[in-house]
């Protein structure tokens, strides 16, 4: 587990979902304050009982009506922590790092919805992405986010940021970062465009899209073609498509 930031507490956090919750386990297993479970589920966390048992740690096997109660959701597939989080890096403290020369970040405007943000995270770590990079980055560790990730949440960093134009001319400006924008209605075709190796992909919402802001803070945009028989693709589906074509050019 990262070694808490100083003069900064950490603050407790329930998370749910089986490969949410192992995935959180394997990495930060000292993070971990207590755990639930239901009997379905305890053989798969036989583990994390011993663990507990060892640390002092409470755990217990609980009722599903107690789990809805405990991680606010019926989505709870058998399983809720309590942990500890670190707050939220902010990017200013990421761009005083070293930066590969291969790099891959996304910058998402606008989007909110815990589901999109859960793919979202999934994608972003079966494709390596380096971090995410949003205004409001504490959505990303939703427990709906979370368990919708399947463990990704885990393995990419969160970076927050006040205002996402001022961000990414940042990151342009420090270590020149190319700044890929992406848009349903224009732009470059996502398969026959180079993709720089140093990139920033922004995306927005499928409702209103980019402000114009942060489609003037881009290099370059880029679009996925298809039929156009549907307006736009959502939002976590095209994030996937994108991040596909990076690692197929650098990564794979």
């Amino acid at each position: 587990m990262p070694e808490k930031p100083k003069n900064q507490l950490y603050r407790d956090k329930t998370i749910y979902g089986r490969k949410a919750c192992l995935a959180f386990f394997e990495q930060h297993p000292r993070a971990l304050k207590r755990i639930f479970f239901n009997q379905a589920t305890s053989d798969l966390f036989k583990s994390v009982s011993r663990f507990c048992a060892k640390e002092k740690k409470p755990y217990r096997i609980v009722s599903d009506d107690e789990l809805i109660k405990l991680s606010k959701s019926q989505h709870h597939e058998g399983v809720c922590m309590v942990v500890r989080l670190w707050p939220i890096d902010q990017y200013e403290d990421y761009l005083k790092k070293t930066q590969p020369i291969r790099a891959c970040i996304l910058a998402l405007e606008g989007i909110e919805n815990p589901h999109n943000l859960g793919a979202i995270l999934r994608s972003a770590a079966h494709f390596g992405v380096d971090a995410v990079l949003m205004k409001d980055a504490h959505l990303l560790q939703s427990g709906a986010a979370l368990r919708t990730a399947e463990g990704g949440g885990s393995k990419v960093l969160p970076l927050n940021c006040k205002h996402l134009p001022t961000a990414l001319g940042d990151f342009k400006a420090k270590f020149d970062y190319k700044i890929v924008t992406t848009s349903s209605h224009g732009g470059k075709n996502l398969y026959k465009h180079r993709l720089p190796e140093r990139c920033i992909f922004v995306l927005g919402n499928e409702a209103k899209g980019l402000s114009k802001a942060a489609i003037e803070a881009g290099d370059t945009q880029i679009a996925i073609p298809g039929t156009g028989t549907v307006e736009s693709l959502n939002v976590a589906t095209a994030t996937a498509l994108v991040l596909a074509e990076y690692w197929k050019a650098f990564r794979g």
